[in-house]
């Protein structure tokens, strides 16, 4: 987890070992499964915050939700994963 001052909060913060990638991402939990419209708000909200300063500039957003409606994949270039995904049945 990553903030300071005024900027943006991000839940995920990770870089390679290299020093090139930036892996930021944002966690979510509802009881419902979220559907399309609503992943394309989360993510709209992923894509317009600021990335922490100082970090590569080749960056990998990911969101993770508990359920999705439908196995959502990649919507506008960011990775989605569900619970199940990240943990198995």
């Amino acid at each position: 987890r990553w903030w300071s001052g005024n900027l943006p909060e991000w839940d995920i913060v990770s870089v390679n070992g290299t020093h090139t990638r930036t892996f930021l991402g944002e966690a979510k939990w509802s009881q419902h499964p979220y559907d399309r419209d609503e992943l394309k708000r989360l993510i709209g909200g992923l894509l317009d915050r600021t990335p922490p300063p100082g970090l590569p500039e080749d960056t990998i957003r990911v969101l993770f939700v508990a359920s999705a409606g439908s196995s959502p994949g990649i919507l506008n270039g960011v990775r989605v994963y569900t619970a199940e995904q990240v943990i198995g049945k």
